[in-house]
C-alpha cells in the first residue's frame, strides 16, 4: 500500500499542475486506486463556535495549540483541501507575534500518514513557516521530509507533506506537527491564515482500537498504581495525596513553596474532570516522586505539564533504586524534556517517562523519580505546572495458585469523604471503567465514617447513611477483563435501623437478580453504639463464573427488620471491588 500511495502522489504531481496553489490532494489519489485512505482527522474550522474542535477525529485524540499572542477565526476561508463536500467558510487566524503551532494527532490503527492544508498570511504575516514532527510527543525533528521549510505567500496555497516513508510515525499516539514562524514573526500586527487541514491514512489491517481512552491512557494494558489527579485543594496535604496508591506513595517539593492551579483533563483517569493542578513555583528545586513497584514491572510514569513564561524550561529526569540515597539517568531513553509555555489558554502537554527496559526498577519498593529543573529554575517569578501524575505497570505473575498469593487489583472504590453534593458523596474514589451506586429508598445522605476497609491510607471521614424507610442498594460495577472478584465494605446501623441485608447479583445489568452460588446470603448488621463502630463484610464472588469478565456485573443490598420503619438507618463506608487481572 505504501508504495501504491507514494507513486500516485509522483504521477499527480508529474501530470498535474506544478504550483502549489493548483495541486489538489483529492485528484492525486484516485479513491478508486485507494479505496483504503481515508481521512484520519479533519478541521474546516467553519463552526467558529467550537473553532479547534475537529470535523473528523476517528480516534477521537487530535487537538490543535497556538503559542503565539492569539488565535481567532477570520470569515474569508479557502476552497483549497475541503473535504466531505464543505462549503467554504471561515480560517483560523494566528495572530503575531507568533509562537509555535502545534497540531498533535494519533496515528494510531493508521499508516501511510499525509498532511494537507491551505495557507497565507497578511502582508505583516511571517513569511517562513518551518515545519517539524515528533515521534514521542516531546522532541522534534525534520528527518525524512522534504519540504521542511517554505515561503508563505498572501493568497491561500495548498501545502502538502508525506510522512509514509517515515515509519516511526505510523501507529503512533504520540505523532505531533510543530509549525514554526520567521522574518516578521515577532511583529506587533500581521497574521497566518490556515484552513482545511487534514491528515490522512490508511488503516492497518486487524488494528482493531484505534487509540487509548479519552484522557490519553494510551497504554491501556497497563494496571494502575499511583495517581494524584490534584483536584482536592482543600490543603497543601490533601493536594499532594494520591488520588489513588497501591500503597507507600508520596511526593515532595524542595523548591520555593507549592499550590494550586487551573488543572487539565490530560493524562487523567476515571474520567476526572480538568480541575485543579500542582503549581511548582520557583526558585525550584527537586520534585520527588516516591512510589513502591513492588509486585509489578513494565513501569511508565506520566504527567501532564507547562510552564508560565519565568518557569523552567526545562525538566531533567533521573530515579533511584535506593531510596533515594542515589540517583542516576542510567538507561532512560529520555533524560530532559522541553517544557512548552501553555499562553493565555494554559496549555498542558503530556509527557512519559518509560523504565520498562530498567530491570532495577521492577518489583522495587524504594523506587524514586526525581524531576529536576533548569533554564529559569533560579528566577524569583515564574513555575512549572504539574497534573494527572501516573504510576503504573504490570503485575507481575505468580505461579502459585492459592488465593493468599493472588494479586488482587482494585477495581472499584468508594470512601464517601467527599460530601459536597449528593452525586459527588456517590461517585467512585477510583473506578477502572466507570461504576455508580442507586438507592431506592427514602433518601441518602453523609453521616460519620469509618477508616475500617479503607485504601490509600483515606482518613475516616464520611460514610454513606441509607435512611428508612429502606429500598434496594444497588452496585452497577464492570469486571471485564477481571476475576477473582470480591466485594467489601464497612457497615453498622442505628437503633432502628435494618437488621439485615439480604445479598444478590445480578450478570444481565439488573434484568434479573439471583443469589445462586453466593456463600453468605444474609449479613446480620449491628448498631454501632455511642461509638459508631463499624463491622468490616466480605462477599466471595470467584467461585460463580458468570460474575466474572462481564461488564454488565450488579450487586443488590436489600433490607429486612426495621427496613420499614419511618426512622433508623444502614451505614456503608469504604466500599470495594477488587479481582485479579485476567
Amino acid at each position: 500500500m505504501k508504495a501504491k500511495i507514494t507513486n500516485l502522489l509522483l504521477i499527480g504531481l508529474l501530470l498535474g499542475c506544478t504550483t502549489d496553489r493548483d495541486l489538489d490532494f483529492v485528484n492525486v489519489i484516485d479513491p478508486d486506486e485507494n479505496q483504503d485512505l481515508e481521512i484520519l482527522h479533519y478541521w474546516n474550522f467553519n463552526d467558529t463556535s467550537n473553532l479547534l474542535e475537529p470535523n473528523v477525529s476517528l480516534n477521537q485524540d487530535a487537538s490543535l495549540t497556538y503559542l503565539g499572542d492569539r488565535l481567532d477565526d477570520v470569515d474569508e476561508g479557502s476552497q483549497i483541501n475541503t473535504r466531505l463536500n464543505e462549503e467554504e467558510g471561515s480560517a483560523l487566524r494566528l495572530r503575531n507575534p507568533s509562537g509555535n503551532f502545534i497540531i498533535q494527532v494519533s496515528t494510531a490503527g493508521f499508516e501511510d500518514i499525509l498532511l494537507t492544508y491551505a495557507v497565507m498570511r497578511t502582508n505583516n504575516g511571517p513569511q517562513i513557516q518551518k515545519i517539524s514532527y515528533s515521534i514521542d510527543g516531546v522532541n522534534y525533528t525534520t528527518e525524512g521530509l522534504t519540504n521542511p521549510e517554505y515561503g508563505v505567500p498572501t493568497d491561500f496555497t495548498k501545502k502538502q507533506f508525506d510522512f509514509s516513508q517515515i515509519e516511526a510515525v505510523n501507529n503512533n499516539e504520540s505523532f505531533r506537527i510543530k509549525i514554526e514562524f520567521d522574518i516578521n514573526a515577532d511583529g506587533e500586527s500581521g497574521n497566518s491564515r490556515f484552513d482545511n487541514i487534514s491528515i490522512d491514512a490508511v488503516a492497518l489491517e486487524d488494528s482493531g482500537d484505534h487509540g487509548g481512552d479519552d484522557n490519553g491512557n494510551t497504554d491501556t494494558d497497563l494496571e494502575l498504581m499511583h495517581y494524584w489527579n490534584f483536584n482536592d485543594n482543600s490543603s497543601e496535604m490533601a493536594l499532594i495525596t494520591p488520588s489513588f496508591s497501591i500503597e507507600n506513595a508520596e511526593l515532595t517539593y524542595a523548591g520555593a513553596s507549592f499550590d494550586d492551579t487551573n488543572g487539565s483533563t490530560i493524562n487523567a483517569r476515571n474520567n476526572d474532570p480538568a480541575g485543579t493542578a500542582l503549581r511548582l513555583r520557583n526558585p525550584a528545586g527537586p520534585f520527588t516522586i516516591k512510589a513502591t513497584t513492588a509486585n509489578y514491572e513494565d513501569i511508565k510514569v506520566s504527567y501532564a505539564a507547562r510552564r508560565t513564561a519565568n518557569g523552567a524550561q526545562q525538566q531533567l529526569i533521573s530515579y533511584s533504586l535506593d531510596g533515594g540515597n542515589t540517583f542516576t539517568q542510567e538507561g532512560l531513553q529520555t533524560q530532559v524534556f522541553d517544557i512548552e509555555f501553555g499562553g493565555d489558554n494554559e496549555v498542558f502537554q503530556r509527557y512519559e517517562i518509560d523504565f520498562s527496559s530498567i530491570e532495577g526498577v521492577n518489583d522495587n519498593p524504594n523506587f524514586q523519580v526525581q524531576i529536576n529543573f533548569a533554564m529559569g529554575d533560579d528566577n524569583s517569578s515564574g513555575n512549572n505546572r504539574i497534573d494527572n501524575l501516573v504510576v503504573e505497570g504490570n503485575a507481575l505473575d505468580d505461579d502459585n495458585d492459592d488465593d493468599e498469593d493472588l494479586e488482587f487489583l482494585l477495581m472499584h472504590y468508594w470512601n464517601f469523604n467527599d460530601s459536597s453534593s449528593d452525586e459527588a458523596l456517590i461517585t467512585p474514589t477510583f473506578s477502572f471503567s466507570g461504576a455508580n451506586l442507586n438507592y431506592e429508598g427514602n433518601f441518602f445522605d453523609d453521616t460519620d465514617g469509618s477508616s475500617i476497609n479503607a485504601r490509600n491510607n483515606d482518613p475516616a471521614g464520611d460514610g454513606l447513611r441509607l435512611r428508612n424507610p429502606a429500598g434496594p442498594f444497588t452496585i452497577s460495577a464492570s469486571t471485564t477483563n477481571y476475576e477473582n472478584v470480591k466485594i467489601s465494605y464497612a457497615a453498622r446501623r442505628t437503633n432502628n435501623g435494618a437488621q439485615q441485608q439480604l445479598l444478590s447479583y445480578s450478570l444481565d445489568g439488573g434484568q434479573s437478580f439471583t443469589t445462586e452460588g453466593l456463600d453468605v446470603l444474609v449479613f446480620d448488621i449491628q448498631t454501632g453504639g455511642d461509638e459508631e463502630e463499624f463491622e468490616l463484610f466480605e462477599i466471595d464472588l470467584s467461585g460463580i463464573d458468570g460474575a466474572q469478565n462481564n461488564a454488565d456485573f450488579q450487586f443488590q443490598i436489600n433490607f429486612a427488620i426495621g427496613e420499614d420503619g419511618d426512622s433508623g438507618n444502614n451505614r456503608i463506608d469504604n466500599l470495594v471491588i477488587e479481582g485479579t487481572s485476567l
